[in-house]
């Protein structure tokens, strides 16, 4: 679980029944996003603006998510 640093954003991460985290956004009460894997994700952090979303996962992967979009 992580916030992002303007406090908008709620990062959750989930490993049953699948690899995947949910970015719910605190404004609206609902969740705005969801990211899949295909490995456990150990690590999660958002940029200093709070668009970006950074992912590693136990397979060795990096991904970045860009939130930026989303309203």
């Amino acid at each position: 679980i992580k916030f992002s640093p303007d406090g908008k954003y709620l990062a959750l991460c989930y490993t049953y029944p699948d690899f995947s985290v949910l970015l719910y956004d605190m404004s609206k009460n609902a969740f705005v996003a969801r990211m899949n894997s295909e490995s456990k994700v150990i690590s999660l952090d958002f940029s200093k603006d709070s668009k970006l979303l950074r992912l590693n996962t136990e397979g060795e992967d990096l991904f970045v998510y860009n939130f930026s979009g989303i309203h």
